[in-house]
């Protein structure tokens, strides 16, 4: 019985084919012509699919190469600030360790930078107060002595008080009245 079923089933679908065959090219016929005028339509329309689809997927493709192209971008932006800022960071270390060094070496004793040459300074001061002492012609530069040999405070300050009484002598020579004439004042206290 199933075997008489699935014959009956398939001659009934045969025979619905061969009516849809006939109906179909009875349609061929009768619509020729427009179907050949036609026909230029439904092949370019087939054709511009193929390529709308083609050009889809490459669009599709430079979208993601955009967008890749685009993170990267990014990741070297990121990057270029990130050493700019290092940079500029070690520069302000740098110019910040220049300026405590600069600061260290400028200190005096006290403060920890390094030891001044007292004896070279003392040696540059008795040059200064035997020139000074030549030009002023007032003390020869026997009487006062080297500045460098002068230790004790008692010599030092016989030295300093004979240069300040010249000091002061020419300073009273050196006043002199709007009229022409002279006047001596004494401004020595001694």
């Amino acid at each position: 019985m199933a075997a008489k079923k699935a014959l009956h089933d398939n001659q009934r679908a045969a025979m619905a084919y061969d009516e849809a065959r006939q109906r179909v090219a009875l349609l061929l016929r009768k619509f020729r012509s427009s179907i050949d005028k036609s026909r230029a339509f439904y092949e370019a329309r087939a054709v511009h699919r193929q390529k709308s689809e083609k050009f889809r997927k490459q669009v599709l493709d430079l979208v993601s190469h955009i967008k890749s192209t685009k993170e990267t971008y990014s990741q070297s932006l990121d990057n270029l600030e990130m050493i700019s800022r290092e940079i500029h960071e070690s520069r302000q270390a740098k110019k910040l360790r220049e300026k405590i060094e600069e600061s260290e070496r400028k200190r005096d004793r006290g403060d920890g930078a390094e030891e001044v040459d007292i004896h070279a300074e003392l040696d540059e001061v008795d040059g200064v107060a035997r020139s000074l002492s030549i030009s002023l012609g007032l003390t020869p530069a026997s009487q006062l002595g080297s500045m460098s040999s002068l230790r004790s405070g008692d010599q030092y300050q016989v030295g300093v008080e004979s240069l300040e009484e010249e000091e002061g002598l020419e300073e009273e020579e050196r006043k002199v009245s709007g009229d022409g004439t002279d006047r001596v004042e004494s401004n020595c206290v001694g």
